[in-house]
């Protein structure tokens, strides 16, 4: 059974084991907490896809800004493949999504998912989650966003001034040409620190 870090520092006080040795396993035994509770990519994908929670539709345009490298993402139009292409992820296959995913230098996870009923492999949802875990280190520019709607940082404060209200989950709709309505939706999951986006177009 593990020894609770403050009763290990206790007792390695008492044995007159050095601050600076303390220090060091200290910080050891905090890296090995965090890397223990860092959320594995898949099973946040997993867990969440589809769980909408409570919804409110909002008016706010919720189209999401994608850009790989110097390349302009098109949700909807771009495929999996074309993602694959720019990030050299491997492509990775479930009941009902396919996806792949990397990590950039500040350690946030992106996940790229097509819906296997929706998408037909072209890309309808974007996952992002702070430290997670089982992704490609992709060293090139990666940014999503979506226009004055925060997503990693979103706070109960900020989520009440940009919607006025708060849930789980804020979708749109906007009319598209031919008679198209397009989708987007946006979940929030503050306690794994990840979002996952939507944009499906339907007639």
């Amino acid at each position: 059974m593990a020894i609770p870090v403050y009763l290990w520092l206790e007792h390695s006080r008492r044995r007159g084991v050095g601050n600076k040795m303390i220090k060091i396993a200290l910080a050891l035994a905090l890296l090995a907490s965090a890397s223990v509770s860092a959320m594995q990519m898949e099973d946040f994908i997993q867990q969440h896809y589809d769980d909408a929670g409570q919804e409110k539709e909002v008016n706010q345009d919720l189209t999401p800004s994608v850009v790989i490298g110097n390349q302009q993402i098109v949700m909807e139009l771009q495929t999996i493949k074309d993602i694959q292409k720019l990030i050299k992820a491997p492509l990775r296959e479930s009941r009902h999504y396919s996806w792949l995913c990397v990590r950039d230098k500040k350690e946030v996870s992106y996940a790229f998912i097509s819906d296997n009923i929706m998408g037909r492999g072209n890309l309808t949802s974007v996952a992002l989650l702070e430290n997670g875990e089982g992704c490609e280190v992709f060293n090139g520019q990666l940014s999503i966003t979506v226009k004055d709607v925060p997503l990693l940082s979103a706070t109960t404060n900020k989520l009440i001034k940009i919607y006025g209200q708060i849930a789980d989950t804020y979708y749109n709709y906007k009319p598209v040409k031919d008679g198209f309505t397009q989708a987007n939706t946006i979940q929030y999951f503050p306690d794994e620190k990840g979002v996952i986006i939507y944009q499906i177009t339907t007639n």
